[in-house]
């Protein structure tokens, strides 16, 4: 049944003028909810450009990449629920140390949206790790056993820990179903303030001192598989409904020749 509802979906959605072939898609699940979170990303049949987004949907609905309303912001201060969504977002200005400015309230697609606003400029650092274990609670993700690349170690047991939502498990076409790395984005300060909501996202101690927006990257020493994680707060890959867009989109091309 859920096959036949992309198919109609992906049909009546289509641009017949303009093609979209998925290169990635990720998909995260909400608790107690029929919503899902989408990362994708998508190059032009026409080399013309590519686009990259994500989007909240029914889980019986299919992204339309042409047509999709892109979510305004990327990163969850905390893991999302049926009913609301905790976010940050920033705003170009100030230094490259995040300023809060406001706490504000508003709807989106059905949920209650908080979002936590800060002053920033400059992009994010990237933070590279190896780790060789993980635990997973119903709303974080601990990592164990760190080696360092180019940081030094959040601190000294050796371990880190995130609040879900912003966890992504990246796999390599050739090794399905096994994971390369666990990427994650994180705001953070190097000190904790009355006003900062960011220090809510990663759960560490201060030997970290880092400020802003953080790519974090984990690369396991051991063979984990992406079945060994739950669908809830992470993103992971999902190949099969990437093929069956794509596939679909090539017979509505061709029909339309």
């Amino acid at each position: 049944m859920k096959l036949v509802i992309y198919i109609l979906t992906i049909l009546a959605l289509i641009s017949c003028n303009r093609g979209l072939e998925i290169t990635e898609l990720y998909v995260q699940k909400i608790p107690e909810s029929n919503k899902r979170i989408y990362q994708y990303g998508a190059w032009s049949t026409l080399n013309d450009g590519a686009k990259y987004g994500f989007a909240i949907l029914d889980s019986n609905d299919l992204i339309d990449i042409v047509a999709v309303e892109q979510m305004p912001f990327r990163v969850f201060a905390k893991l999302p629920n049926k009913n609301s969504l905790s976010i940050i977002t920033n705003k170009n200005g100030g230094n490259r140390i995040p300023q809060y400015t406001s706490t504000t309230v508003d709807n989106y697609k059905g949920f209650t949206v908080t979002n936590i606003c800060y002053e920033y400029s400059g992009g994010p650092t990237n933070i590279d790790y190896r780790f060789s274990d993980f635990k997973e609670t119903n709303d974080s993700l601990f990592l164990y056993g760190l080696e360092k690349e180019y940081f030094n170690l959040p601190n000294s047991s050796n371990e880190i820990g995130f609040l879900k939502g912003n966890i992504k498990l990246v796999e390599l076409d050739s090794l399905k179903g096994i994971v390369q790395k666990i990427q994650i984005f994180a705001y953070i300060l190097d000190s904790i303030n009355a006003k900062s909501f960011i220090d809510q996202v990663i759960i560490r101690d201060s030997n970290l001192k880092v400020n802003g927006l953080v790519k974090f990257s984990f690369y396991p020493t051991k063979k984990i598989k992406t079945k060994e994680f739950t669908n809830y707060g992470i993103y992971k890959k999902n190949s099969e409904l990437q093929c069956l867009i794509n596939s679909l989109h090539s017979v509505r091309r061709a029909r339309n020749w």
